[in-house]
Formats: structure tokens, C-alpha cells, sequence
């Protein structure tokens, strides 16, 4: 990994965006927003995002379909669902779709989120680690991946 890790916060409610800004303020992340769908893809065109924190209900779509959007188009990020009111079928369809590495409630204990956030990148960097290992030992092998 080179740099902090950088991290889209999506939710068409200001004052959420504001919330989790200052809660991560004094971790090494970059904090990029957006406000809907659309504006986090736009986004996600110009800067490579890590980890998106998305509420669940947004103008346009649901968190889960922005999510399976983004895996469709090829965006490697570590995704969590924000809010309020969970429930049994967003939880189904998020697990069904496995676009998904956590769920966020609101309102959310800040240490938790650290830790969550914290967790999620470093599997992410050992997951990315392990594959570069395998295509290294792959390569070195003489084999070519599948």
C-alpha cells in the first residue's frame, strides 16, 4: 500500500457526511463525498477508493444495487451499507448479491467504526498481498494464472 487509504462516504444527507468526517478526522484516510449514485461513480472515475461507507437509501437507488454497480464495473473497494433501519431483506439480498463486507447502523459507537474500518483494510491488503505472492510464485513457476 502506498499512502492512506482513501475512502468515498456516500449520503445524501450533509449532516451524516459531516458526522463521519469528524469522527475519522484524525485517522490517516483521505475523505472524498458524495451526495448520490451517480456523483460517487463519477468520483470513482478519477480516484482509486478503497473503502466506500454508503447509506442504504439514496435518491435514485438502494446502497446495495450502487454497490453491485460498482463491483459489475470492476471497482475493488471494501464496502459498508449505512442505516437506520435494518432489516431482514436488505441483509438477504446484500449477502445474496456479496457485495458486501459489513453492515453500519445508525447511530454507530465511533470506536467501533475505527475498528471496523481498521479490519476491513488490513484484510483487504493481505488479501491483495496474497494474490500478488501467488501470481509472483505463478510466474516464477512458469505457470500462468487462470
Amino acid at each position: 500500500m502506498t499512502g492512506p487509504h482513501k475512502l468515498l462516504l456516500v449520503d445524501d444527507d450533509e449532516n451524516v457526511i459531516s458526522a463521519l468526517k469528524r469522527v475519522l478526522r484524525g485517522d490517516e484516510y483521505i475523505l472524498l463525498e458524495s451526495h448520490n449514485a451517480e456523483e460517487a461513480l463519477k468520483v470513482m472515475q478519477h480516484e482509486p477508493i478503497d473503502l466506500i461507507i454508503c447509506d442504504y437509501r439514496l435518491p435514485g437507488m438502494n446502497g446495495i444495487d450502487f454497490f453491485e454497480m460498482t463491483t459489475q464495473k470492476g471497482y475493488d473497494t471494501v464496502n459498508i451499507i449505512l442505516t437506520g433501519k435494518p432489516d431482514l431483506t436488505m441483509a438477504m439480498d446484500a449477502i445474496n448479491r456479496a457485495v458486501l463486507y459489513k453492515v453500519l447502523l445508525k447511530p454507530w459507537d465511533n470506536d467501533i467504526l475505527r475498528v471496523m474500518l481498521r479490519r476491513a483494510l488490513e484484510q483487504r491488503e493481505t488479501a491483495r498481498e496474497n494474490q500478488r505472492l501467488l501470481a509472483e510464485l505463478r510466474k516464477r513457476d512458469g505457470r500462468t494464472e487462470t
